[in-house]
């Protein structure tokens, strides 16, 4: 979603972290965006994983999903890693993709939000401090010089 945002931030965090991702290291992302520490993206972040895991445990309960039985290294991305776990099911993989979908979803209003605000500063021309021994406004009393 980050590569396709209207903010130059959120584009370049996109950029960065877009491989990384793909290989389950978020840190560029959740700290690049930034998602830790920003109440406009918390819902999501709180609520996309509550979701995914109870419609995946759901699934496994009753049968429809293998579970996992064989450990696999971490940073597979996360279809491969889903299918090689529970042993070549595809319906694994196919829960992985769904679980991707409703993740962008549940992510899409917060983070499209978070993008227009972030686009509109970016819009807006930024104030300048004077710099030093320039006067930035002769009428206010503070800057007045005495004769």
């Amino acid at each position: 979603m980050l590569l396709f945002a209207r903010s130059k931030q959120l584009r370049l965090v996109g950029k960065a972290g877009i491989v990384p991702a793909i290989f389950n290291i978020n840190e560029p992302l959740l700290f690049g965006a930034p998602v830790v520490m920003n109440g406009k993206l918390a819902p999501p972040f709180i609520a996309a994983p509550i979701v995914l895991v109870v419609l995946s445990w759901c699934a496994m309960h009753f049968g429809v999903v293998r579970p996992p039985y064989v450990e696999v290294v971490w940073t597979l991305p996360a279809p491969v890693g889903a299918y090689l776990s529970s042993g070549l099911d595809a319906k694994a993989l196919a829960l992985q993709l769904l679980n991707l979908g409703i993740a962008l979803i549940i992510w899409w209003p917060f983070v499209r939000r978070y993008d227009r605000e972030l686009a509109a500063g970016d819009a807006r021309p930024i104030a300048t401090a004077p710099a030093d021994g320039d006067v930035a406004d002769q009428s206010s009393p503070s800057r007045r010089v005495a004769k």
